[in-house]
């Protein structure tokens, strides 16, 4: 019994029943029109075979017929099917790595972000501290101009008053 056996085309030609169909044996090229015929369809290519070429016994055949989680491949298609598992195994693997990787780099690119926004906020709090020292600074300037500014004025009225 070849590898990994399946559902049968039983179950498909049932359903079609009445309508004519032939189903030809690929290995020993019979045609096959009874919906009760003993076939095994390929789930890949869908080419179909006796159970008589494939040396399947009635028992095996039934069984495989009842069972959905069985699969059954041709001998050409079984070992693409398997470098097709066994290239989704690898491209798995390395989905995940990849993943573990962003995620790294994700993390490290966050601590970044936070170091920027703690330093960025103490630069701006000190521009701000310097900002209101400088408002400071400018309202004493003000009023120490305000008071020359009256202090001129007093001095223009008496040099004013002395020469009048």
């Amino acid at each position: 019994m070849t590898s990994r056996q399946s559902r049968s085309s039983v179950t498909d030609k049932a359903s079609s029943e009445g309508t004519g169909e032939v189903w030809l044996c690929v290995k020993c090229r019979k045609e096959f029109k009874d919906s009760n015929s003993c076939l095994l369809e390929c789930e890949r290519c869908a080419e179909h075979y006796c159970t008589k070429c494939m040396k399947i016994k009635d028992t095996e055949y039934d069984f495989l017929n009842e069972r959905n989680d069985i699969h059954w491949y041709c001998d050409k298609c079984e070992p693409k099917v398997l470098r097709s598992i066994q290239l989704d195994k690898e491209i798995k693997k390395k989905l995940d790595i990849f993943w573990a990787k962003v995620d790294d780099r994700m993390s490290q690119v966050n601590k970044v972000i936070e170091s920027v926004k703690e330093n960025t906020n103490v630069k701006v709090q000190a521009v701000m501290d310097e900002m209101k020292t400088i408002k400071i600074d400018i309202q004493g300037q003000s009023n120490e101009l305000e008071s020359l500014k009256k202090e001129l004025k007093n001095e223009v009225k008496v040099e004013l008053a002395r020469k009048t």
